[in-house]
């Protein structure tokens, strides 16, 4: 437990990815970019607050603002492990799927929490990405560029 009394979740990074993906009736997402963009907002506006074991995403500055190398890493490995998928697409973008496989997966984790912690926190996922997935992808990057400008330090785009 923390000085909140609140006590730590144990679950490994790469099952927030699938939360994403999971949340708002599976809704896929376009593009690397703003799958980066929505974690780093998962862990900023999300999980701030969250007592943890283990890791999340440590973010940096880096082209496009946060950046994480671990992102690529869990996303071909909840691939390999069926509970994910991607589609190229015709226009370069990837499209990211979560497959029945990692809605199970998510379905699992939520019955083995006693606690609602985890299900609050799935919620606000999709506060998150109803929200912000939808949204032109330029005004996602200003949006996180104006409220983290610690990222921006290295960006190729506009930030207005």
């Amino acid at each position: 437990m923390n000085k909140n009394g609140k006590k730590a979740i144990k679950v490994h990074r790469a099952i927030f990815l699938l939360f994403l993906l999971n949340a708002n009736n599976a809704e896929p997402i376009i593009g690397i970019t703003r799958l980066e963009k929505l974690l780093f907002l998962i862990r900023n506006e999300v999980l701030k607050d969250t007592p943890m074991e283990g890791n999340y995403y440590s973010f940096e500055p880096y082209t496009y603002g946060p950046f994480s190398p671990y992102i690529f890493d869990d996303v071909q490995l909840m691939e390999d492990m069926g509970y994910m998928s991607k589609e190229e697409l015709n226009d370069g973008q990837t499209k990211y799927m979560i497959t029945p496989n990692g809605m199970d997966k998510i379905k699992n984790i939520l019955a083995k929490t006693p606690d609602k912690q985890l299900q609050q926190i799935q919620d606000k996922i999709a506060s998150i990405k109803k929200d912000k997935n939808s949204i032109p992808l330029k005004k996602l990057l200003s949006y996180v560029y104006q409220k983290y400008p610690k990222y921006i330090t290295v960006t190729k785009c506009d930030r207005r």
